[in-house]
């Protein structure tokens, strides 16, 4: 009986002891599945957290790269529109620029060229003109009245002095023309050369119907248009310029690039 007893007690610890094992190996399964799950849960948490705080770099981001996709476009049509208005003169899409306050030196070349030469008298004639030149490269230059009034400082009438003295050109119509003055170049003005090598005019005498008027003329006017102011306005059907004077710059020849009434 004794043996039995001890035999039942052993078996039964043994199985007190398979229990407590058991219940221990559940427990820890049970503590490895709450890790996991806790390990699951904060990984999670991790991840939404990371995105959350991902989102306002991107919108950043987006709105970044807004910003230089407009900026870029508005300087782009600020600069084109800025060089249209300085080069078409007309205001484009910039800032119209700031009156400059520094003053341009205006030199002869740029002085205005008289856009017509006489617009109210049909003729032209004079005394006489020089018919031909021909340069060293054969290029052939004629001197005609009409070149004085062709608006083109390049051309001029020339004439020589096989003409006479007190050379003359005239403008005139067949119906009166209201004129107050006359303007002319004391020289050719192709180029400065030949404003200093041909004969320049020193006194000339102005004549209209009515009346006449004597008038110096100052050299070294290159480019320049001389002009001159009747002492009172006149109705005449002609206005005629005549060399009284001149002086001799090497070239025998007195030219006038141009020539107009007012």
């Amino acid at each position: 009986v004794a043996d039995e007893t001890v035999a039942d007690e052993t078996v039964a610890d043994e199985t007190v002891a398979d229990e407590t094992v058991a219940d221990e190996t559940v427990a820890d399964e049970t503590v490895a599945d709450e890790t996991v799950a806790d390990e699951i849960t904060n990984n999670n948490s991790e991840s939404e957290n990371q995105e959350s705080n991902a989102m306002p770099v991107i919108m950043a981001l987006l709105v970044a790269i807004t910003i230089f996709i407009l900026g870029f476009f508005i300087i782009n049509r600020f600069i084109f529109g800025f060089e249209r208005y300085h080069n078409d003169g007309k205001k484009g899409f910039g800032i119209e620029p700031e009156q400059s306050t520094i003053e341009e030196t205006v030199t002869p070349e740029a002085t205005e060229k008289p856009t017509s030469a006489a617009p109210d008298f049909s003729e032209v004639d004079a005394t006489g003109y020089r018919q031909s030149d021909t340069d060293r490269q054969g290029r052939t230059y004629h001197y005609f009245p009409h070149y004085a009034t062709d608006g083109d400082w390049s051309t001029c009438w020339g004439i020589d002095p096989s003409y006479g003295e007190n050379p003359s050109i005239t403008l005139r119509d067949s119906i009166p023309q209201h004129v107050t003055g006359i303007r002319f170049s004391n020289g050719y003005f192709h180029t400065q050369e030949a404003y200093i090598k041909n004969k320049r005019i020193t006194k000339a005498r102005i004549s209209y119907q009515g009346g006449y008027q004597d008038v110096t003329c100052p050299l070294d006017q290159y480019g320049v248009m001389q002009e001159v102011i009747f002492h009172q306005p006149v109705d005449t059907t002609y206005v005629t310029l005549q060399v009284l004077e001149s002086v001799d710059g090497g070239w025998h020849d007195v030219s006038i690039s141009e020539i107009e009434v007012f």
